[in-house]
């Protein structure tokens, strides 16, 4: 839609620049102004044409990726949107999710969840290991069933059935130091993720109040450039009025329409920037709606 916008500012000033070209080569032929004259008309009506021509083609590709990327083909002009809509900032709900995510020590995201997992995974490794030079028992028991044959004729089997029982002891006096060492490297290995734990936690809380102090610098940011683009849709009204009454020129109105779009494409700008905040912090807080669309287990 950003795309689509600057486009049509585009256009609109490549024809504004062929315009005052071909009213400087009018001039020209009528020896009113000299051929030095002509070079800054025709620089800019090709740096206007150059503008277009590169704004169509980001336009072009916007619309065949974002076709790749839902698996359809590309949108037609027709399908993509005029304006990115007005935002309405939704400040103290997105400032009560920050507040419920910050408010615990232990900030509950996939990434912690995993590192608590290893911890664990190293604290058994050490219970482990601290048993590694204990005596070990094990009782067995057990049947089984065979066929013999105690005569020449190989074909005259009989079954035999047998039960069985005992127990075995081992015992590993020394192991070369293996059980310590195990012990010392489950040990350092735990510590080493629960400081990463303890790091990664702290660093998940800042980087959530970072993001909704991003987001409140974004929605004052929007509220300033929406303010802006009214008052530039009311001097371009004013300015069309003005020359159907005679008192501003095409000049007035041209230049009216330009900062118009400028402001128009500040304000999708930033509606988009505070759109894509929230859907970051939302993200960030596993708040994200489409967490709804996977199954819990995959979580």
């Amino acid at each position: 839609i950003v795309n689509k916008a600057a486009l049509a500012r585009s256009r609109f000033n490549q024809q504004i620049s062929d315009e005052q070209l071909n009213l400087a080569r009018s001039k020209r032929e009528k020896n009113v102004i000299s051929e030095a004259d002509m070079f800054g008309p025709t620089i800019a009506a090709e740096q206007a044409r150059l503008g277009a021509d590169r704004a169509a083609d980001e336009y072009e590709n916007s619309r065949i990726y974002l076709g790749k990327l839902c698996g359809s083909p590309p949108l037609s002009d027709d399908q993509v949107p005029t304006e990115v809509p007005p935002v309405t900032p939704a400040s103290s709900s997105l400032q009560s999710v920050t507040t419920e995510f910050t408010s615990h020590g232990e900030p509950n995201t996939y990434a912690l969840k995993a590192l608590r997992d290893q911890i664990e995974t190293e604290r058994l490794n050490y219970k482990v290991a601290s048993t590694r030079l204990r005596p070990k028992f094990n009782l067995a028991a057990g049947t089984n069933q065979d066929e013999q044959s105690y005569s020449v004729d190989i074909t005259n089997k009989y079954k035999v059935q047998s039960y069985f029982a005992g127990a075995t002891l081992d015992w590993n006096i020394f192991d070369g130091f293996a059980a310590r060492s195990a012990k010392v490297s489950a040990l350092a290995r735990r510590r080493q993720l629960e400081e990463n734990y303890r790091n990664q936690s702290a660093d998940t809380i800042a980087a959530v109040q970072t993001q909704m102090r991003q987001l409140e610098f974004a929605s004052r940011n929007l509220a300033i450039v929406e303010r802006m683009l009214g008052s530039a849709t009311n001097i371009l009204t004013a300015r069309k009025e003005d020359i159907a009454r005679g008192v501003a020129s095409d000049a007035d109105v041209n230049a009216a329409q330009l900062t118009f779009y400028d402001w128009q494409l500040a304000t999708y700008g930033a509606r988009n920037d505070y759109m894509m905040r929230v859907a970051k912090l939302l993200s960030a807080t596993q708040q994200d709606p489409a967490l709804v669309n996977v199954p819990a287990q995959r979580r």
